[in-house]
């Protein structure tokens, strides 16, 4: 998992991970249209993609959001977003606690 790996990198001071819910996918699962909410965040992600650093990685984190990793100060303005720096972590069960409970906030 990238996000063990940049944890263990001990390079973890650089890494950022972002946790992103657009605001129209909750409505989307909460109807039960969940073939669109799919579609809906890959074309979030796609576009979102465009945006970002090069070396950046994006990853679906639930059925709601996405995460994004990178080594880079971001300049794109991510909708519903939260930066956790990886620095910070104590561990990867504790970050992952961290992003669900703001994906739960979110929702």
């Amino acid at each position: 998992m990238a996000l063990a790996a940049a944890l263990e990198s001990g390079r973890q001071s650089l890494y950022t991970a972002f946790v992103c819910v657009p605001a129209y996918i909750p409505a989307l699962t909460e109807a039960g249209e969940f073939q669109l909410a799919d579609r809906a965040l890959l074309a979030y992600c796609q576009d979102l993609a465009a945006v970002l650093p090069p070396n950046a990685r994006l990853f679906r984190w639930s059925a709601t959001s996405v995460l994004v990793l990178t080594e880079e100060p971001l300049a794109a303005n991510l909708e519903d977003s939260q930066a956790f720096p990886l620095e910070f972590a104590e561990s990867l069960s504790a970050l992952a606690r961290e992003l669900d409970l703001h994906v739960a906030r979110t929702v």
